[in-house]
């Protein structure tokens, strides 16, 4: 058995989509486990990128009790940890296995087997492959060919995020007869939301967009968490004709609705790395965040807008809560003209 594990949010998940696939290759006869935040887990399950996975917790990670209860019998031939914190490496260390492999770390050397430096000059999926190299010689050997810049133009074709299933067009019809869609009218998916709010392009934004679309004769749905349905309300509020959807739907009706949409407009948020697995083209704003950090949309499909011209950008890896000059140009000098005339450039 095979032990992958990765607690950070949904969007660094999904990112480790590619390097999961990559794993079933390499180990075609071995199962695959996967140690994820509450309720994530099922996405990849259902679409068979793992075998079984850990998510089942009181809280939003499991706590160490937790994983001594879950994994007391259990006993790995690989595990893989590309999830850096602290808490993870405690994990690590707590379940047993033959062989360990992580980034590079000074408490690293306590718990892992094998470690490399972690590549910063490749986007977070490629990152995350480059594990495997200390179980795949081919591996080795694709990472050799890799263009070592970010942001990727060209996405190397064995590091897909894309799973295929989604491109279906039977599964497409049939989510939208049961939305109530026509099968020739063009459908918008509009993601309003982030765990970070200084990553929200802004509720006005998305409202003056939803309008314009609506004016024109598309289909606009909104998608998001639980978490998110204050901000998408209001949009609903102001724009009658838009079917709301956000904090109605788990993860896999989720990934079917953005995965039926000709086009999704999102913030840089785990929605936006959805709109990668099911290979939809994506229109995606980014504000406190540039693509150089990594962890761009992995899908040939998408489109990032950025305002390049700002001196303060970027001015966290995550984001933050609030601007730290208190403007938040970064996100308001994105016109909606912009992002309207790109959502029909990607129809």
């Amino acid at each position: 058995m095979i032990l992958y594990i990765q607690t950070a949010f949904l969007g660094d998940l999904l990112l480790s989509v590619p390097a999961l696939k990559k794993l079933r290759e390499i180990y075609p006869h071995q199962k695959i486990h996967l140690l994820c935040r509450k309720g994530l887990g099922s996405l990849l399950k259902e679409n068979h990128l793992v075998d079984d996975v850990f998510d089942s917790f009181r809280g939003t990670k499991p706590t160490m009790h937790e994983i001594r209860q879950f994994f007391k019998n259990n006993h790995y031939e690989v595990l893989i940890c590309p999830h850096e914190s602290f808490r993870s490496l405690l994990i690590s260390r707590t379940i047993s296995a033959d062989k360990k492999i992580a980034y590079q770390s000074f408490l690293g050397k306590f718990v892992y087997d094998q470690m490399i430096p972690r590549p910063m000059h490749f986007p977070e999926a490629l990152r995350q492959i480059s594990l495997l190299s200390l179980l795949s010689s081919e591996v080795q050997k694709q990472m050799a060919t890799w263009k070592e810049s970010a942001p990727f133009k060209v996405l190397p074709p064995e590091t897909s995020m894309l799973v295929e299933r989604y491109k279906d067009p039977e599964n497409r019809r049939r989510w939208r007869r049961q939305y109530g869609l026509s099968e020739q009218g063009s459908v918008v998916c509009l993601a309003p939301g982030s765990v970070w709010p200084t990553k929200q392009w802004g509720v006005e934004k998305y409202s003056e967009l939803a309008k314009t679309l609506i004016a024109k004769g598309l289909k606009v749905l909104l998608v998001g968490s639980a978490a998110e349905m204050p901000l998408a309300q209001q949009i609903a509020n102001e724009n009658p004709l838009v079917i709301n959807q956000v904090g109605k739907t788990q993860l896999l009706e989720l990934a079917e609705i953005i995965a039926f949409a000709d086009v999704l407009v999102s913030n840089d948020s785990g929605a936006m790395h959805m709109g990668s697995l099911v290979g939809t083209p994506t229109v995606s704003i980014f504000g406190p965040t540039v693509q150089s950090f990594g962890y761009q949309p992995w899908n040939p499909q998408a489109v990032v807008l950025e305002n390049r011209q700002l001196g303060c950008r970027p001015c966290a890896i995550h984001g933050g809560k609030v601007c730290p000059i208190g403007t938040h140009e970064c996100m308001k000098s994105i016109p909606v003209e912009l992002v309207k005339e790109t959502v029909y450039n990607q129809l």
